[in-house]
């Protein structure tokens, strides 16, 4: 059975997504990059402008999941305030087309990913870019956060997935690494 899910950090300057299919195991980024919004723009049009790209990216991949950050607050208001507002939109895109909305706080997505709930952005990119496979790391930040949210999204909602099973299935050279070691013999680290 085939998982898709969709994975965002929100902005309202550029939004980051990552699009994960998960089967048997393995899982494979189908798309991953950034929704730019023109910060000349008034926050509502670029709040239309958020809501139509990622219903078409919703339309071509047919994710049955999206996973977001919980809400969180800053010191800046007005910052909070229109995260706020990209967040809103987003779930209304997701609920509209009947996802299964995921909310993960940023401490429980580090530590799916890194097994450290106080990891730093580059530790997490690491770990996105071994436990996808891919040739390098993406980029920005913002991109591979979103695909660090689908993974753990993944990891918490699709069937027989785990973090330790995800990195020891994605090792191509057959030998397993510290990491995986780590994962296999410390199974109460991993929150799933």
């Amino acid at each position: 059975m085939s998982l898709i899910i969709i994975g965002i950090d929100p902005g309202t300057r550029q939004t980051g997504y990552g699009i994960i299919r998960f089967e048997r195991q393995v899982q494979t980024q189908l798309a991953a990059g950034l929704i730019r919004l023109d910060a000349r723009l008034p926050i509502h049009d670029r709040l239309v402008t958020l809501f139509s790209k990622l219903n078409t990216l919703i339309e071509a991949y047919q994710p049955s999941h999206l996973g977001i950050e919980t809400a969180f607050i800053n010191k800046n208001v007005a910052s909070t305030m229109k995260l706020g507002h990209a967040r809103g939109v987003i779930l209304l895109s997701a609920a509209q087309a009947g996802l299964q909305i995921v909310e993960l706080s940023p401490r429980e997505i580090k530590r799916q990913i890194t097994g450290n709930g106080n990891a730093g952005k580059p530790q997490v990119s690491a770990m996105v870019t071994r436990l996808l496979n891919l040739p390098e790391a993406p980029e920005p930040y913002d991109v591979t956060d979103a695909l660090a949210i689908a993974l753990s999204t993944g990891f918490r909602t699709g069937p027989g997935s785990s973090p330790v099973k995800a990195l020891t299935q994605s090792q191509s050279r057959g030998k397993r690494s510290a990491w995986g070691k780590f994962l296999e013999q410390n199974p109460g680290r991993v929150v799933s």
